[in-house]
């Protein structure tokens, strides 16, 4: 992979921009923006990944914590999880990633899809479509009611009798997409709408839980930049391997 350097906007250290992403960018002719984010995005405000090392995964059974078979068999583990990592994202703040996607939707058509379930793109300035829910509010079990949660009324750590209910006495559990529940189904209509025309952009994703979405942009003839570190391979796509709060603010410079 060839490279050019860029200086840093605000005069600070030099980034590394691939040849191809500088080329593949260069007559901003495309009819809109589509970008896709996922963990690695908020990984530099704090919020562990979770297959990578340090994830919200690693030495646990994922399944347990994070499907319905799970939460019946031990709903008490499941929120005392999930309350952990809704305190992580209400101490975190979006970073220099999030707040480029910011701009360049203040700039141009931009649709952003997000896996995440955090509130940081929403806090930088932006509205996600969203694949997997959120974090930060409660879904009835039997009646699917949606309610944002409170914190400040919680306990330290949850036992049976603490587990948030609604008025009529109904379990309340996290408004996220687990194992073997359907995705939010916005964002596959806009990918199935995909003309060829638009400028694609995959953010921090590990590929598990994009659907293919990059890949099937790329075989629609979608100009395609894939910012990951741990960059995969696919015809179509270009890599910009650097971490996404390092390449977004340059990338958006670029395109803006």
């Amino acid at each position: 992979m060839s490279f050019e350097s860029l200086v840093y906007p605000d005069g600070g250290d030099r980034v590394m921009v691939p040849q191809e992403v500088e080329r593949l960018i260069r007559n901003k002719d495309w009819s809109e923006i589509v970008v896709l984010t996922g963990a690695g995005l908020s990984a530099a405000s704090g919020i562990p990944t979770f297959r990578g090392v340090g994830g919200y995964y690693q030495g646990r059974d994922a399944v347990s914590l994070a499907s319905p078979e799970g939460f019946a068999r031990d709903p008490v583990l499941v929120w005392n999880w999930y309350a952990m990592r809704i305190r992580a994202v209400l101490q975190a703040e979006p970073n220099a990633g999030h707040l480029a996607l910011t701009r360049l939707a203040w700039s141009a058509p931009t649709t952003i899809i997000s896996s995440n379930v955090d509130d940081l793109h929403d806090r930088a300035g932006h509205k996600p479509i969203r694949l997997h829910g959120n974090i930060l509010e409660t879904k009835c079990t039997v009646t699917g009611a949606v309610a944002s949660v409170d914190v400040s009324l919680w306990p330290a750590e949850f036992d049976y009798d603490s587990l948030l209910r609604s008025e009529r006495g109904d379990l309340l559990r996290p408004n996220v997409v687990w194992f073997g529940e359907q995705p939010w189904t916005r964002s596959f209509e806009i990918v199935r709408g995909l003309k060829g025309s638009e400028l694609f952009i995959e953010v921090g994703t590990s590929g598990a839980v994009s659907y293919g979405f990059t890949e099937h942009a790329a075989q629609m003839g979608c100009r395609v930049i894939r910012v990951n570190p741990d960059s995969r391979t696919y015809p179509g796509v270009t890599l910009w391997p650097e971490e996404s709060e390092t390449a977004l603010p340059v990338l958006v410079d670029l395109i803006v």
